[in-house]
């Protein structure tokens, strides 16, 4: 059973690839999302899509999660996507977004908080 929940919905009208991340992920909650993502990514021409990552249900990553989180930015950053958005719905998930988007140098991608 997963600790968390996501949903992968490509967009082709509108090119935008939509993730939508809730819960607390741990490790086979990557593990299920990396699979489903390289199933439904590898069929489009990421190039020509943004990606809009909703977070604003995440809750605040641990310590322990932050390298898968890390190797996620680095498949965002493989696929080559016009623009990566990651919306989160704190101030400290959202530094937590930029600070990872830094590191692993996903220069296309923005953070916007957005308060529920």
């Amino acid at each position: 059973m997963l600790d968390a929940e996501y949903s992968i919905d490509v967009q082709h009208q509108t090119k935008e690839v939509t993730i939508v991340v809730r819960g607390n992920f741990q490790e086979k909650d990557a593990e299920y999302f990396v699979n489903d993502y390289q199933e439904k990514i590898g069929s489009i021409p990421a190039k020509d899509f943004d990606l809009v990552v909703d977070s604003k249900s995440l809750v605040v990553v641990s310590q322990k999660i932050l390298p898968l989180l890390e190797e996620c930015y680095k498949m965002y950053k493989a696929s080559g996507f016009k623009r990566v958005k990651f919306i989160a719905s704190s101030v400290t998930v959202g530094m937590q977004l930029k600070r990872i988007a830094k590191k692993t140098e996903l220069d296309n991608a923005e953070v916007e908080v957005i308060s529920q």
